[in-house]
């Protein structure tokens, strides 16, 4: 879910899901990216489902 601004930025506000289901499991993109903060090179991170 986003928006564009008035000079044409797009910005991710929110999720339309918040769960993601990996091999019959319930997974939160937060908690995903809670780990992958933890790392020293990372400064920002979004988590998004692929389909396959």
């Amino acid at each position: 879910m986003g928006y564009v601004d008035d000079e044409d930025f797009f910005y991710i506000v929110d999720r339309k899901k918040d769960m993601i289901i990996v091999n019959g499991m319930n997974v939160y993109p937060r908690m995903i990216e809670e780990i992958i903060y933890q790392h020293a090179a990372v400064l920002e991170v979004a988590v998004v489902p692929e389909p396959d």
